[in-house]
Formats: structure tokens, C-alpha cells, sequence
């Protein structure tokens, strides 16, 4: 990539409840190409000592300890912090990282230098996605992918239940791939406030609001997948094997979303990395 060029300043936002993981997502951020500022937000008191320690050993990262917790006791997750940012900080990108993912070194870079260039409102990337312990799954090329929907049902039997599984076919793009602009989040505070699910009620209204944005077409976000399922009929390594196999055969298929594009006034429009990145 080219020399970078600091046009635009950008916040890193990650909500903890104190996992272990959550160092690792701070190292994610410190190794950034793209100089950003790393906002850690303690969700409730009771996590606090938790994370007191990685205050003393990263005075670079600005933690906020919460008095309450805002996000399991609504059943919102992250969404009321997400939904203040616009009015709490003042950079002019915000990029998201949960507590238990982390980000290859490049990834802010490439999402910020596409919303320089093409005077975007959001862009995302694509994810990796990991089991419980953090062992490699799959390329995710069938949920997160923003613009595009796909549908793909594969068979799967056990003692207990023989059907087709298919995949969520809601366009959603992952709080974690996200690069929103500061100008644009005063739009989407209500869709983050919205329940679980908000990070496909925010990019649905992105595109009503005709929001300008663009994919980087880079896997730059891993991501730990944490499956909800029936467990009368299912256990954890069914869904990660349904996971994988969904993911296998869209590939297969030729769905690898290897091309950056663009999506203004509803309309697609493809690029080369040369475009963005050179």
C-alpha cells in the first residue's frame, strides 16, 4: 500500500464485560496501520476489576468504567453506547471491535483511505470466523456480506433431527466489519437502541437513507462465532459444522466477494484494489 495519509481521524469503540479475550482485542488496535484512538467502555460495575489491570498497562487506551450495565439488562448489547457515539466523541470515523475479536493490522487503513477517496458515509470488510476456542471455522461468505444476499440450505442429520439448513437471508453487515462516519451515526442512533439484532436494523437504514458506502472486499475482522440454537435439538459443534458446510458450498459456488465495490443512489458499482488502495 501507498504512504498513508492521515485525512480523517477515527475511534476504535469496544464494549467489554470483561472477557479474557479482551487484551487481544486491544493488541489488535495498537498494531494498527492507520493511527486511531482505542475507546474501551466497561459495561457495569461489576466488571470493573476485571479490567482495572489493562488501564496501568495500556495508558494509551481511554477506558470508561460504567456504573451500569446498559446493554445484557435491556437485551440491547452494545447499542446504547453505540448509539451516544456521535454526541460523546468527536473523531471522524468510528470503527467497532467486540472484546472477544480483533482485526488484522491493516484494517482501519483500508476501511478509512475508501471513505477518503470516494467521500463515503460507511464502508465494511469481510470477516473470519472462529469456534469457541478460537480454531479457524471458515471465510464468512454468507452473512456479513452487506450488499449482496445468498441463499444456500445444505442437509444435516443426527440422532435427533434429519432436514436442510439454510442460511439467514437478511442483508446485514457485522458491528465489527463497520467504518461509519461520524456525520452519518447522528442517523442511526434509534436503529442501535433497537435490540440484538441491531447491526442489520443500522445497515437497513443506511440504505434507506441511500447512505453512500463502499466494501473493501478485504478480510480484515475475525470474529468468534457464538451460536444460538435449539439444544434439544442441536449441540454447539453441529452449528459450526452447519456453519462450515454452508460457507463450503457458497464458495464452491464461486461467492468469494473478492471485488471491492461501491453502493451509491442503490446502485453497484465495481472496482480494482488499484482504485482504493494504490
Amino acid at each position: 500500500m501507498s504512504e498513508i495519509k492521515v485525512n480523517k481521524t477515527v475511534a476504535v469503540v469496544t464494549i467489554t464485560i470483561g472477557r479474557d479475550e479482551l487484551e487481544k482485542s486491544i493488541l489488535s488496535i495498537q498494531q494498527q496501520t492507520y493511527p486511531c484512538q482505542h475507546y474501551v467502555f466497561v459495561d457495569g460495575k461489576q466488571y470493573w476489576d476485571k479490567v482495572q489491570h489493562l488501564q496501568e498497562k495500556y495508558p494509551n487506551v481511554i477506558f470508561t468504567f460504567l456504573p451500569m450495565n446498559t446493554g445484557g439488562k435491556n437485551n440491547i448489547g452494545n447499542g446504547a453506547i453505540h448509539a451516544i457515539l456521535p454526541y460523546l466523541l468527536e473523531e471522524d470515523v468510528f470503527c467497532f471491535l467486540d472484546d472477544d475479536n480483533w482485526h488484522d493490522p491493516e484494517h482501519v487503513e483500508y476501511l478509512v483511505k475508501m471513505i477518503d477517496k470516494y467521500d463515503l458515509d460507511y464502508a465494511y470488510s469481510l470477516r473470519r470466523n472462529y469456534d469457541r476456542n478460537y480454531n479457524y471455522l471458515c471465510d464468512d461468505n454468507i452473512t456479513s456480506i452487506g450488499f449482496w444476499t445468498i441463499s444456500v440450505s445444505v442437509p444435516f442429520e443426527n440422532e435427533k433431527v434429519k432436514t436442510r439448513l439454510g442460511n439467514n437471508e437478511r442483508r446485514i453487515i457485522d458491528t465489527n466489519s463497520y467504518a461509519i462516519t461520524r456525520k452519518i451515526a447522528f442517523n442511526l442512533c434509534q436503529e442501535w437502541h433497537s435490540g440484538v439484532a441491531n447491526d442489520k436494523a443500522v445497515f437497513e437504514n443506511l440504505l434507506r437513507l441511500k447512505a453512500k458506502g463502499g466494501f473493501t472486499a478485504k478480510r480484515t475482522t475475525h470474529y468468534k462465532l457464538t451460536p444460538i440454537y435449539d439444544e434439544t435439538l442441536f449441540n454447539e459443534q453441529d452449528i459450526y459444522d452447519i456453519v462450515k458446510a454452508q460457507n463450503k458450498k457458497a464458495t464452491e459456488a464461486g461467492y468469494t466477494w473478492q471485488t471491492p465495490a461501491l453502493c451509491i443512489d442503490g446502485s453497484i458499482k465495481y472496482l480494482s484494489d488499484q482504485d482504493i488502495f494504490e
